[in-house]
């Protein structure tokens, strides 16, 4: 396929994606007044998933989901490279959830439209007083039983490797008392290269890890949390030769030896997802 094809090719595809959001969006808002669970909202966000997975022909390969807790609540964990990231968990997870998402993309028409109105939490990653009030109520809505998803790292990795993680989930998942179910996502950063509009057929491969206890913490036990989560997710990426070695990496953020600037070297602020 030459470079026009390709360019013909990723404009319809985007075309596609592009209807399907307008579409399911509006049944979701449009559902929003008479079904104040969420339940219809996330009935469409999961038909809107599959939708853009099929006509951007992405395919998933998933293992593990008996770990996910149908009976309780949990906070899930899942690494972060790609926007088919979002649409994969949609389309899999076998239980209603809520993400956890940065301001921004309360904004974006359609999508923001229905996080808004369906539930789903907003992190201000600029305002740390608001980001802690945030996070606060979303440990609340947790613990009433509600599953919520995020995104450790705080933003996507360019390689599908593991990034440095954000503390701001770790004190909603000990506020919260809840389970945390590790998720590893491989593949994704090929489908949607960070910084490009290309979409790139594949597959991705979506693996889910036993639930970890994060009952009866304390702020003190925050860098042991961040790491046992972490090796969690590492141990699910084996064998995947995705991105570039994962290194030991510290409570605080950072991965020995590395450089860096701190922005996604675990600066300690209230961050999410991106």
């Amino acid at each position: 396929m030459d470079r026009g094809d390709s360019r013909f090719v990723d404009a319809l595809r985007w075309a596609g994606v592009g209807g399907s959001t307008a579409l399911w969006g509006t049944l979701s808002l449009g559902s929003s007044l008479f079904d104040r669970t969420g339940a219809y909202q996330h009935f469409c966000m999961v038909e809107w998933s599959r939708e853009c997975l099929r006509v951007a022909g992405v395919t998933a390969k998933v293992s593990g989901l008996e770990h996910v807790l149908r009976d309780r609540p949990q906070i899930i964990f899942s690494n972060h490279s790609s926007f088919a990231d979002i649409c994969v968990l949609a389309a899999h997870l076998p239980v209603q959830f809520r993400w956890l998402a940065k301001r921004e993309l309360f904004k974006v028409p359609f999508i923001g439209w229905h996080l808004a109105r369906s539930g789903h939490l907003m992190i201000d990653r600029g305002d740390r007083e608001s980001a802690t009030r945030l996070l606060a109520r979303a440990a609340a809505k947790v613990r009433s039983g509600v599953n919520v998803l995020v995104f450790p790292e705080g933003t996507r990795s360019l390689d599908g490797s593991l990034q440095p993680f954000k503390k701001g989930v770790f004190h909603l998942a000990i506020d919260a008392g809840v389970p945390l179910l590790p998720i590893r996502l491989l593949g994704a950063h090929r489908i949607l290269p960070r910084g490009t509009r290309r979409l790139v057929p594949g597959e991705v491969e979506m693996r889910v890890g036993p639930p970890l206890d994060a009952s009866g913490l304390t702020r003190d036990d925050l860098g042991a949390l961040m790491e046992r989560v972490r090796s969690a997710m590492i141990e699910l990426g084996r064998g995947a030769g995705e991105g570039q070695a994962e290194g030991e990496w510290t409570a605080s953020g950072t991965e020995a030896g590395a450089g860096g600037n701190g922005h996604d070297r675990g600066v300690p602020a209230a961050s999410a997802s991106a």
